[in-house]
């Protein structure tokens, strides 16, 4: 039986920083939940006192939480570990972000990879994707090795100009 032959569309780099943001952005998730059974309210602008009218409250049934434990971190009740724990994974989330855009713009990957060319940009060329898309035919051979899509790339390469910027 023959080996499969692997296609890589993306460099080591850019799946290890894929997945610690992954992993970051479910922390904070988590956290935030943390945060949200310790003090269930949230606060917008120059408010944040007891007193002060929240933007949006959770209420639970007395004696329980909105959040089971398991789907927090810490998963004991404690407002200041929360959040320690939120701030934490965000400040790594932007710092992996950070890495990750200065690694993809100096390598070239978003260039090469998630930049559309003018012709793919083409309205007949993007009805073509929705059309072959609606009907479940996706590109193969040497089409299939490229990162993405036309449609999928002009969203990427539009997501990670407003982060920069």
């Amino acid at each position: 039986m023959a080996t499969p032959n692997i296609i890589y569309r993306h460099s080591v780099a850019t799946r290890v920083l894929h997945w610690l943001n992954a992993l970051c952005v479910f922390l904070v998730l988590m956290s935030g939940l943390q945060i949200f059974n310790a003090h269930p309210r949230l606060y917008w602008g120059q408010y944040g006192a007891n007193a002060d009218p929240a933007l949006m409250q959770i209420q639970a049934a007395p004696d329980q939480k909105a959040f089971p434990h398991w789907a927090t971190i810490p998963g004991w009740q404690d407002l200041a570990a929360g959040w320690r724990w939120h701030f934490f994974f965000a400040w790594v989330l932007v710092l992996n972000s950070a890495l990750y855009l200065l690694i993809g713009f100096a390598a070239g990957h978003f260039r090469r990879d998630l930049w559309p060319s003018r012709a793919e940009l083409s309205l007949r060329h993007l009805a073509r994707e929705i059309w072959d898309h609606l009907r479940l035919r996706f590109a193969s051979g040497e089409a299939a090795k490229r990162s993405a899509n036309p449609a999928r790339r002009s969203s990427a390469g539009s997501r990670i100009e407003r982060s920069a910027a």
